[in-house]
């Protein structure tokens, strides 16, 4: 592929009303035109995947903050504690047996007071 300059060469020794020479001056503003805008695009996506980048990473950051204070809440909050155990059998068992404290006697009936 030749380069600009080369066009620009090619397109001074064709004669003024020649086709290709208006073709090939148009390819030389147009290609001009076309690299310089194609740099731009370069830049700003090199700009804009720096900015994608920083953020990321500031987002990867601020959540490995968030779960360090949800789990310092939750463990502040949920503290683990021993199940419930249901000791009624077992001191059935011992009242039975008659064993102190956990055999009562009888209880007693308090007479009825009948009042007429």
């Amino acid at each position: 592929m030749t380069t600009l300059t080369q066009m620009r060469e090619a397109a001074a020794l064709l004669p003024a009303d020649s086709p290709v020479r208006k073709a090939l001056i148009w390819a030389d503003m147009e290609l001009g035109d076309r690299f310089d805008q194609i740099c731009e695009l370069e830049e700003e996506y090199a700009e804009l995947s720096d900015r994608y980048e920083s953020l990321v990473s500031a987002m990867q950051l601020s959540k490995e903050v968030l779960e360090s204070v949800t789990k310092g809440i939750h463990s502040a909050l949920w503290l683990p504690e021993l199940p419930p155990v249901d000791h009624a059998p077992f001191i059935n068992c011992l009242a039975a047996q008659g064993f102190e404290p956990y055999a009562k006697g009888k209880a007693k009936r308090k007479p009825k007071v009948v009042t007429t």
